[in-house]
């Protein structure tokens, strides 16, 4: 096993002002989290932190990644928005996220319904 984890939030905003406003808000707060852990002396401290660093992506209106290590691992959290879509992502594990970020694009450009979920 180990520490491997993927934490994923996913919003569709009515609008791209409101989702322009929310992408900015889930970044502030993914970024005061990462500020916060990083002065915690626990289980779940992080070091090394290289704050969020907008990027150019095809197909994305803006994205932004942030680094650091947890635990001995290398860590990245990122934002993204594509239209009304924004995708934060928190991800503890071996892949980088320049190779993550089209599989989290392909699950956006097919969302399951919920008789894809048995529901």
């Amino acid at each position: 096993f180990g520490n491997y984890w993927t934490g994923v939030r996913y919003i569709q905003a009515r609008s791209p002002w409101a989702a322009e406003r929310i992408f900015q808000t889930e970044l502030d707060a993914a970024a005061n989290y990462l500020d916060n852990w990083l002065y915690w002396n626990g289980t779940f401290h992080i070091s090394d932190l290289q704050p969020f660093q907008p990027y150019r992506w095809p197909g994305l209106d803006r994205l932004e990644v942030g680094r650091y290590t947890r635990g001995g691992r290398d860590c990245w959290s990122l934002a993204a928005q594509r239209g009304t879509d924004i995708l934060v992502v928190e991800y503890v594990g071996d892949a980088p996220w320049e190779s993550c970020l089209p599989l989290f694009l392909e699950a956006l450009d097919h969302p399951l319904k919920g008789d894809d979920l048995g529901l």
